[in-house]
């Protein structure tokens, strides 16, 4: 931190310093004190480490500049990778398709939140509560055809969230011969169902939070956390699966067309947030995106 003072001039110098391996916070208090400002950009990253780190600097250390020099500083900004699969949401027209999200202020505030960098800054939304308000274990919006990241459960009224869920409110339900509320989701299995109904009522139980890391997707549309169960049909076995244990070798049951559907495609999508786990009943199981899930005993 060599500060000189020439014998001519009387102007005040400083040395740059090397800033390698420091946070941003650091190299910020080393450049203030010894009398530099500075400017930063911006680089990102998807390796969490290096959030908030030096990446590199526009003066070279050990350089003489006059106190009060404006040294130009380059950071890593950590970048959620699990979102790059929706290219920042561009892949949905900023979600113009659903009105910009209007029923929420189409969050105009926050400048369609390009001023927090695609959300990086705050840790995958987790400034603002993990946005659980979209997260359901069954669809997070009023009717989002699309299927997307967030899920739709099915109520008397039409679709809801999750969020808005209370105890006591009415789900629906889809039941068969088979499918009964006396059954025990976790060892109930049929080799078929007759006499299918999506008409049936269950009641809301609990909504709890629960963090999830990762998501599987079903045919490119269809998000759901691993742990969570849903019906499905092998080698002609119907029976509730937790969504890690799919392959592309299950069918899955569609409430709505009520039928069963195939697996094209199925992946695992990194999503290190909060969801909302609904238990229900006396059907422990309701309609999220048209599939029967259910969230275990």
């Amino acid at each position: 931190m060599a500060i000189q003072k020439t014998g001519d001039t009387g102007i005040r110098k400083a040395t740059v310093p090397d800033m390698s391996g420091q946070t941003r916070t650091q190299y910020q208090a080393a450049l203030t004190a010894l009398g530099l400002t500075y400017t930063e950009t911006a680089t990102n990253t998807s390796d969490s480490n290096l959030d908030q780190k030096f990446y590199s600097q526009g003066t070279a250390a050990g350089t003489v500049v006059n106190i009060g020099t404006s040294i130009s500083m380059t950071y890593y900004n950590y970048v959620y990778p699990g979102f790059s699969h929706y290219g920042g949401f561009s892949h949905y027209g900023g979600f113009t398709h659903y009105g910009s999200f209007s029923h929420y202020g189409s969050f105009s505030h926050y400048g369609g939140f390009s001023h927090y960098g695609g959300f990086s800054h705050y840790g995958s939304f987790s400034h603002y509560g993990s946005f659980k308000h979209f997260y359901a274990y069954g669809l997070n919006a009023t009717e989002a055809p699309w299927g997307g990241v967030l899920n739709s459960i099915l109520t008397p009224g039409g679709f809801t969230i999750s969020s808005e869920l209370m105890e006591n409110d009415k789900l629906v339900t889809m039941k068969s011969d088979e499918l009964v509320d006396s059954i025990n989701v976790n060892e109930w299995f049929v080799p078929s169902l007759q006499n299918v109904e999506n008409t049936e009522e269950t009641s809301v139980v609990s909504v709890k939070e629960e963090v999830v890391e990762e998501l599987v997707v079903i045919n490119g549309s269809l998000h759901f956390p691993k742990q969570q169960m849903v019906l499905a049909k092998k080698n002609d076995l119907i029976n509730f699966t937790k969504f890690e244990n799919i392959d592309e070798s299950y069918e899955l049951y569609s409430a709505i067309d009520k039928d069963w559907i195939s697996i094209d495609r199925l992946e695992t999508m990194s999503f290190i947030d909060k969801v909302n786990v609904v238990k229900c009943a006396p059907y422990n199981w309701y309609i999220a995106d048209g599939l029967v899930i259910s969230n275990g005993e």
